[in-house]
């Protein structure tokens, strides 16, 4: 039963937002009796693995969101300098130095050659070697006589070995998923189509479950909530806007693909471009993203269920390209 629903019709009866243990029973039992109710989908065979394989890496993206996070709070607090040596604060040479020298006196204390024997004796490649050593010296020079608390190293410590071990279930978790998908029929030509990556697959597949079970691809837009909605009475046309309601991971994944295919995919470029040039009502940027989305949903359903290749001049020049109306 769609809680949605029970609680915008318990007020049919009586006009009175109540809700108490007596009358939620009695809506249900109308909205079951008039057949307002939903037969729930359970995946089966490797369609099951591959949504439980992809619930636990959704919590694994959160924890590592959270350790990385935490890292760099860590790091702008203890040493802010270490953020301008490297671009990128997860470098594995500059955690490999703070793991040994977590706070700046340490890592002045190790020296350059300390640096560079530690990289050594780990057998690093592409530290930025001497040169980059120095400039974190030199960083840490800037507030090595700051009295830090010892507690921080300890700190540190567990927030690097936390952010190691979800790194590593998540490196095990795409693996297992990837091969799961792959024994699935019609995978690869769906990985074929340029800017299409083992994560949107996976994605999709985890969300959609069984692709057959949909004899339209409009049912897969209204599962994903892109499917618009119209906002009119009498004369007055408000505008229009997307459901949002169904499986909300659906609907992030295709629209983070939608972006992947409007940078790397010259067809679905097109697409968005005719969208937002358009001379009767254009659409925005993001809108045009929308319609990517249901296109590519559309083109995943004709794909994994008939087995056809992807034909990039039927992306622009289809008429059904997206549920954004005109």
């Amino acid at each position: 039963m769609n809680t949605l629903h029970v609680h915008r019709s318990k007020e049919l009866d009586d006009n009175s937002p109540s809700k108490d243990d007596k009358k939620d029973p009695r809506v249900i039992a109308d909205l079951v009796r008039e057949g307002r109710f939903f037969e729930p989908y359970d995946p089966q065979g490797d369609y099951a693995e591959i949504r439980s394989l992809f619930n636990v890496r959704e919590s694994v993206v959160k924890n590592m969101a959270r350790a990385r996070n935490r890292m760099q709070a860590w790091l702008r607090r203890n040493f802010p300098e270490y953020l301008n040596c490297y671009s990128k604060y997860d470098s594995k040479g500059g955690l490999a130095v703070l793991e040994i020298a977590s706070l700046p006196r340490d890592v002045y204390e190790l020296g350059v050659d300390g640096i560079l024997l530690l990289w050594k004796s780990k057998k690093m490649r592409g530290t930025g070697g001497r040169k980059k050593a120095e400039k974190l010296v030199e960083a840490a020079a800037a507030n090595m006589w700051l009295d830090y608390c010892a507690a921080e190293k300890v700190a540190f410590l567990y927030i690097l070995e936390d952010f190691r071990r979800n790194s590593e279930r998540l490196e095990e978790l795409d693996r297992k998923l990837e091969e799961q998908v792959r024994r699935l029929p019609n995978v690869d030509k769906l990985l074929s189509i340029r800017g299409v990556g083992m994560q949107t697959v996976v994605g999709f597949i985890a969300e959609v479950g069984d692709v057959n079970r949909f004899s339209d691809p409009k049912q897969l837009v209204k599962l994903a909530g892109l499917n618009a909605i119209n906002n009119e009475s009498c004369k007055k046309v408000g505008e229009h806007r997307i459901s949002k309601r169904g499986r909300s991971a659906l609907r992030r994944v295709m629209y983070e693909a939608a972006g992947s295919l409007i940078a790397w995919n010259s067809a679905f470029k097109a697409l968005q471009v005719k969208y937002t040039t358009r001379t009767t009502n254009p659409l925005k940027r993001r809108q045009a993203r929308v319609v990517v989305a249901c296109k590519a949903l559309r083109i995943f359903h004709a794909i994994l269920r008939k087995g056809v290749d992807f034909d990039p001049s039927k992306v622009i020049h289809d008429p059904a390209a997206g549920m954004m109306p005109a």
